[in-house]
């Protein structure tokens, strides 16, 4: 296999999974527009929460995905059809089981709905508990075919699911706005939705099929063996999953408890940070093979070199990104969502933006120490971070309804930067970094320059700034460069830039 083969197969498969996140947001990011304006406020809180409950069955997948296309990819390259069939079919018997599960638990949702959201208009009740049955039950019924998307990856072949992934969400999103707009309600938009799921699934069966003949999925192949392994490799990734559950995945659940009114504004505003957050992993995530070719190579200062760098420009593309919305940010959610909804949705998301930039303020380091091995170490921190979401946007949430979660979330990223810190850096030698270097050549430098905006940020988000934009926060923007510039970059990172600025 030659390296020029390689590096277009690297490519191939970056840009399908680009294609995959692009999809996804086409229903985070670009359907809500549409919903508000088709669907009274009521309708589409609940239709909002619908999907975060449904959400919860991907839970039950327990990382098999990544653990599938890990032993495919091995079992490859090893020409041994025979663990291929082995491992792929215990997974596809384990995923089912957790698809009857998950079933068992969507049917107990739905049957709690009115206790467990009061506040859900009487008229409407009954359409949100049998609208769950077909969301939830759809997705649950997609458990097994998890499978494939992992023997697509381990083959490196992302384009095949990639391409079946964006046609199901771009008949998605349309199917959904000619059900809104037919003025049917959830239930019908629920049937949209979970038929274009089962067609989704058929497609996923069919290119399996068509593409891996190959591959033999019986009862006689699933083994002890095979499920010790994926259990093994797995449980690390379900302890991930779990803790972002934890840290962000309860939250719409919260406020539909108290503040129900709000849950349509949160579902936008969350929408909207997911994206800059995965925008932001998409990134860092191009420094992880970087970082494991450091440590292969025992290069403790180019670990070094690399965290400092990618920890200070991190932090100043969030910053970036914080004083841009501080600018024009109301200007374009009043385009984005309307007038019923900008003032809501402005507050929230100024919260979860600042939240967002406190969390993502440690992800080099993340991405480092997983390059290097030491990822295993780190699992406290999503943990605590999450116990501390929770604990704090419950109660929070309870006094002062959906900005309380939301404060909740800044208060459990906060917790969790100083898990990473004064727990998990220390404890992490192959970096070649200290706290103090850590601290004092690129943390530190690089907060004091996004206060500003972050400030604006927690001043918008308390309701006592009057809105984003105006003198404030182009004061904020300013002083964001001038510290940026003068404090947080180096010298030679300086000169680089202006050297391409006179280039171009």
């Amino acid at each position: 296999m030659s390296e020029a083969f390689d590096r277009r197969v690297v490519l191939r498969n970056v840009a399908a999974n680009l294609a995959s996140g692009a999809a996804a947001a086409v229903l985070a990011v670009f359907l809500p527009p549409f919903l508000v304006r088709l669907l009274d406020r009521d309708t589409y809180s609940v239709w909002a929460l619908l999907l975060q409950l449904g959400a919860y069955t991907g839970l039950l997948s327990f990382g098999l995905q990544t653990a599938i296309g890990r032993f495919v990819a091995h079992a490859e390259a090893r020409k041994d059809p025979a663990q291929s069939d082995a491992i792929v079919s215990t997974a596809v018997a384990a995923l089912a089981a957790a698809a009857l599960v998950a079933v068992v638990i969507t049917v107990g949702l739905a049957a709690a709905m009115p206790r467990l959201f009061p506040d859900i208009p009487p008229f409407l009740q009954s359409e949100a508990r049998t609208g769950l049955l077909w969301v939830g039950g759809s997705l649950a019924a997609g458990l097994p075919f998890v499978a494939v998307s992992g023997v697509f990856t381990g083959l490196q072949r992302t384009e095949i699911a990639a391409a079946i992934i964006v046609g199901s969400r771009l008949v998605t999103a349309a199917a959904l706005v000619a059900a809104a707009a037919s003025g049917y309600g959830l239930v019908s938009m629920a049937k949209v939705f979970a038929v274009v799921n089962l067609l989704t699934y058929a497609a996923q069966w069919a290119a399996l099929r068509w593409f891996v003949p190959a591959l033999n999925l019986s009862r006689r192949n699933v083994s002890g063996k095979s499920l010790r392994e994926l259990v093994d490799y797995s449980t690390s990734l379900a302890v991930w999953s779990f803790a972002m559950l934890l840290v962000s995945g309860l939250d719409l659940v919260l406020v539909g408890r108290f503040d129900f009114a709000a849950v349509g504004a949160f579902a936008i505003a969350t929408g909207l940070v997911n994206l800059l957050q995965g925008g932001q992993g998409v990134v860092m995530n191009a420094f992880l093979p970087v970082a494991a070719a450091l440590d292969a190579r025992g290069d403790r200062a180019g670990l070094k070199r690399l965290l400092l760098r990618t920890t200070r420009w991190n932090l100043l593309s969030l910053g970036v990104a914080l004083g841009v919305y501080g600018l024009i940010g109301r200007a374009v959610l009043d385009a984005y969502v309307g007038a019923a909804y900008v003032a809501d949705v402005a507050s929230i998301l100024s919260i979860l933006l600042l939240a967002a930039t406190i969390r993502l303020s440690m992800l080099p380091y993340n991405i480092v120490a997983i390059g290097t091995g030491d990822h295993r170490r780190i699992i406290l921190s999503p943990l605590a971070e999450g116990i501390c979401n929770l604990l704090a946007s419950a109660f929070l949430g309870w006094r002062f309804g959906a900005i309380g979660v939301a404060w909740g979330t800044v208060a459990g990223g906060l917790v969790g930067v100083g898990f990473h810190l004064w727990l998990n850096l220390p404890r992490s030698p192959r970096l070649g970094v200290g706290l103090g270097t850590f601290a004092s050549e690129a943390f530190v430098p690089a907060v004091i320059a996004v206060i500003p905006v972050m400030l604006v940020a927690a001043i918008d988000g308390s309701g006592v700034g009057g809105g984003a934009g105006g003198m404030t926060a182009t004061v904020a923007a300013l002083a964001f460069v001038v510290l940026a510039w003068g404090f947080a970059l180096e010298s030679g990172e300086r000169r680089s830039i202006v050297s391409g600025m006179k280039l171009r």
